[in-house]
């Protein structure tokens, strides 16, 4: 039976990576000690995924609570694309007047809140402007579902790291991440 804890002990060590100066000690000792810094170990990596669960919740914008608090509303639909989904998103952005700003568009969301209850609507229209309070407006801009409503979230050197357009007619909100310049989002077309 010895050969057996052995054996277990060698394996352990290799998948564990235990320091050198361990290997040294007794047999039993040693499972003692593989087993104290298993729960260590086990004890560390949670600790360290709540922390990064709980700094990525404060990461989160307002429009982004915002549709993520509307997103299960009765007759709305919420669509998030990233990475290889924005891929195959980027082409159609460039139909719109904001085709300068698709190549650095890194994440889209959009929810659409035409088919909800009527009070939900309000209540989303209300929820939308408090939201927009932290954002800067950039005006109105003309596309092809109509007159659409333009925010910007500033950073602290003046770059643009997120991109709200908000349709009242249609009742559609999208909001892209990425870092923009103040140039790049002059070339979006103005209604006069």
């Amino acid at each position: 039976m010895q050969w057996l804890s052995r054996w277990t002990l060698k394996f352990l060590e290799r998948v564990f990576r235990l320091p050198r100066h361990i290997r040294r000690i007794s047999v039993t000792w040693r499972l003692w000690l593989l087993s104290a810094y298993r729960l260590v170990m086990k004890r560390m990596i949670l600790v360290l995924m709540l922390t990064v669960c709980a700094f990525s919740a404060w990461a989160v914008t307002p429009i982004q609570e915002l549709m993520h608090r509307y997103q299960d509303a009765r007759g709305s639909r919420h669509i998030v694309a990233q990475g290889s989904v924005m891929n195959m998103v980027r082409p159609m952005l460039k139909r719109y007047p904001i085709a300068p700003l698709a190549p650095k568009v890194e994440e889209m969301a959009l929810i659409k809140m035409s088919k909800a209850d009527k009070a939900v609507r309000q209540q989303f229209a209300l929820d939308l402007t408090h939201a927009v309070e932290s954002y800067v407006s950039t005006g109105k801009s003309q596309m092809p579902d109509g007159l659409v409503d333009t925010y910007v979230h500033l950073l602290e050197d003046g770059l643009i790291d997120e991109l709200v357009v908000f349709n009242p007619e249609s009742m559609i909100l999208y909001a892209m991440k990425g870092i923009f310049t103040p140039e790049e989002l002059q070339k979006i077309p103005r209604n006069p």
